[in-house]
């Protein structure tokens, strides 16, 4: 087969990759757009700063705090300070849940089913890892994360902490009105060799999320943490004064190397978040930030989503 039939069969296979892809993104938009138009809009549009910071002054709320006489969970903190270090540097550590906490929540991680890269049909207790590894590995697939699929939130403490009154001071005094919980997370990340590919589907490159126009997302480390162990990493003040190409790209930021999101905002803003079991901090999730690999241990970690309104279907919903 001559040179030129064969560029000319590759550059139809090309073509026909890109319609796919432009036929599958205009199908979830429409989708999107039919289910709940205002999450749609807010796709659009909150990618923006000048959108999101017109958006929240024209709303006219006035700023509240979360006045309650009941104690965090996470002891004495203070909201205001922990909500100016977020304005600032996007990210704000030194959160810790207690030890009976965390031992409740790794009673339940080793007791109930957990799902095999978040797939709802490969359900496997944490004891029968191994032989999940093995399916997985028959069709070529590592296992790389696995979670709770919601489940988790039957957890009296991980139930506790959706309500509790430091989390949600926390996050009225960043956005200066009431926040509303939107979702939750429970899952593990595993040591195991993955193509940049599979870490874009796992997060784990760098990457900003837009599920309002103001957000934030609680972590709370349930296993020890450290640089070999697959710490959370914050590219600080990335939340902000972003170049207009990337507010442009929004969450498809994801697809540009880490490297060049790390030379824009400094090697000297990049911040590794290591702890022991407990450890917690907060961040807008606007600014960038990954969960690296695994190289040794195994990291189980909880994630607590509040935003300003609360949509149906986000993550189901089209970019």
């Amino acid at each position: 087969m001559s040179s030129y039939v064969q560029n000319q069969q590759r550059r139809f296979v090309q073509v026909g990759t890109v319609a796919q892809k432009l036929m599958a993104y205009l199908q979830t938009n429409l989708r999107c757009f039919m289910q709940e138009p205002q999450l749609f809009v807010m796709r659009k549009l909150a990618r923006f700063e000048g959108v999101r910071q017109g958006y929240l002054w024209l709303s006219h709320a006035r700023p509240e705090t979360y006045e309650t006489e009941q104690a965090s969970i996470l002891g004495e903190i203070d909201p205001e300070a922990i909500a100016n270090q977020i304005k600032q540097d996007g990210c704000a550590p030194g959160l810790k849940l207690p030890a009976d906490a965390v031992q409740q929540i790794l009673a339940f991680a080793a007791t109930e089913p957990c799902y095999a890269n978040r797939n709802p049909e490969m359900p496997f207790q944490l004891a029968d890892q191994a032989a999940m590894e093995s399916r997985l590995a028959e069709s070529g697939q590592p296992l790389i994360v696995a979670g709770y699929m919601g489940n988790h939130e039957a957890v009296p403490v991980i139930r506790q902490l959706l309500d509790d009154p430091g989390l949600l001071a926390i996050a009225a005094h960043y956005f200066g009105r009431q926040p509303f919980y939107v979702i939750s997370e429970l899952a593990w990340s595993f040591p195991t060799p993955t193509t940049l590919f599979q870490q874009l589907r796992a997060a784990q490159v760098f990457h900003c999320d837009i599920d309002d126009y103001s957000c934030i997302k609680f972590f709370f480390y349930l296993t020890d943490v450290d640089e070999q162990s697959g710490p959370h990493i914050y590219l600080r003040a990335s939340h902000k004064n972003k170049p207009l190409i990337h507010q442009i790209l929004g969450q498809r930021c994801a697809s540009l190397p880490d490297q060049v999101l790390v030379e824009r905002y400094g090697s000297e803003n990049v911040m590794p978040l290591c702890g022991s079991a407990g450890y917690g901090f907060v961040e807008d999730i606007f600014g960038f930030h990954k969960g690296s690999p695994p190289e040794t241990c195994s990291r189980l970690m909880l994630q607590i989503e509040f935003a300003t309104h609360a949509y149906k279907n986000l993550r189901s919903c089209g970019q």
